[in-house]
C-alpha cells in the first residue's frame, strides 16, 4: 500500500496552490462550479453544478503550464494585497511594471535598429 500526500493552500479567495509529495503540482483559479487548473499535465477547465456531483472537464493543452499558473497566481495575489493596502505589494507591483515597460522598450528598440550589431 502506498502513501500519498496532498495539500491545497489558499492564497486568496479563488486562488489555490496544490502541493503533493513530489512538490508543487498545480495552481487552481475559480470557485466551486467553475475552475481553471494549470499544472505539469497542462491546463484543465472544469464546469459543474456545485453539490450535485455532476461536472464536465476539458483539457486545454498538453504542454506544461505549471510556471504560467504560478506566475498568474503570484500576480493575482500581489494585486489583491496591494488593493488591501500592503506597501510591500504596492512597491513590488511598481517595480514589476517599471521592469516590464523597460523590457518592452528595449525589445522594440532592438527590433527597429538591427544594423547595430558588429560582425
Amino acid at each position: 500500500m502506498g502513501f500519498r500526500y496532498r495539500k491545497s493552500l489558499r492564497l486568496i479567495p479563488g486562488v489555490r496552490l496544490n502541493v503533493t509529495g513530489k512538490g508543487l503540482s498545480s495552481a487552481s483559479f475559480g470557485k466551486p462550479g467553475s475552475t481553471l487548473n494549470m499544472g505539469r499535465g497542462g491546463i484543465q477547465s472544469t464546469v459543474g453544478l456545485p453539490g450535485s456531483g455532476m461536472s464536465c472537464a476539458s483539457k486545454r493543452s498538453g504542454k506544461s503550464a505549471l510556471f504560467l499558473g504560478l506566475l498568474i497566481a503570484a500576480l493575482v495575489a500581489l494585486i489583491y494585497h496591494a488593493a488591501r493596502g500592503s506597501r510591500a505589494a504596492q512597491v513590488s507591483l511598481l517595480v514589476i511594471g517599471v521592469l516590464g515597460v523597460g523590457a518592452a522598450l528595449m525589445a522594440q528598440n532592438s527590433d527597429t535598429n538591427p544594423g547595430l550589431r558588429q560582425t
